[in-house]
């Protein structure tokens, strides 16, 4: 069986930069679901932010609420291994980790018009008061 060959899906296009809005294709990163119930042990919580919208630095990585029982753990480089901890509650049988970085693809957006531009397409209240450092 021949092997699979994971390409970036925007490899190919470059960026688009205009005066007040740049939108610049990322290569991929490490994506993990966490999953661990709603009153993950004391190790695990300590590292999870517990609010939703909320996310939670721990150095390189990244540890973004999902929804009570899951988060999503980034990291911006490829093929990374999770906090020892995660790995420790996965092996104890506490909690899974699912590699989902395959699932995505991410173009970093910014400029003035950034807003302008994503509420032109998505639903979603983008008002400064619903964003901002660690949400």
């Amino acid at each position: 069986m021949a092997e699979l060959d994971l390409a970036m899906p925007f490899a190919s296009i470059e960026a688009i930069v205009h005066p007040d809005f740049s939108a610049v294709p990322l290569p991929y990163a490490t994506l993990l679901e966490l999953r661990c119930g709603a009153a993950p042990a004391p190790a695990l919580a300590a590292l999870l932010p517990r609010q939703p919208n909320h996310a939670r630095d721990h150095g390189a990585w990244r540890h973004i609420w999902m929804r009570p029982d899951a988060w999503l753990l980034h990291h911006e480089r490829p093929a990374m291994a999770p906090d020892p901890a995660f790995a420790a509650g996965q092996a104890a049988g506490i909690c899974n980790v699912a590699d989902v970085s395959h699932g995505r693809c991410v173009i970093r957006l910014a400029g003035d018009a950034v807003r302008d531009v994503l509420s032109s397409g998505t639903p979603l209240d983008l008002r400064a008061r619903n964003s901002g450092p660690g949400r």
